[in-house]
């Protein structure tokens, strides 16, 4: 299913205007078993650039992390994910 993702992706809008975006960032680095610090390293310093690319979408974006969670920050934090929500509807 990647390829057909990354055609969607390709697909989207390169900006967002003034619609509100948080992007929720992992804290706990959490790689593919067996991988070496070096791949850690890589791969953390790839996604931190997708993520950063992402927030860049908006005009009106912030990042946060959730310091204890690793890839599935929803199920290793909801609480933050539905904070973020929250703020993003302006409920909090």
């Amino acid at each position: 299913m990647l390829p057909a993702n990354l055609a969607a992706m390709a697909q989207l809008p390169c900006h967002l205007g003034d619609l509100p975006l948080t992007v929720v960032s992992r804290g706990r680095v959490d790689g593919p078993p067996g991988a070496t610090p070096a791949d850690l390293n890589a791969l953390e310093q790839a996604w931190g650039d997708l993520e950063g690319d992402l927030a860049g979408l908006s005009g009106v974006s912030r990042q946060i992390v959730a310091e204890d969670a690793g890839h599935y920050v929803q199920l290793d934090h909801p609480d933050v994910v539905v904070e973020q929500v929250r703020m993003l509807l302006g409920l909090l």
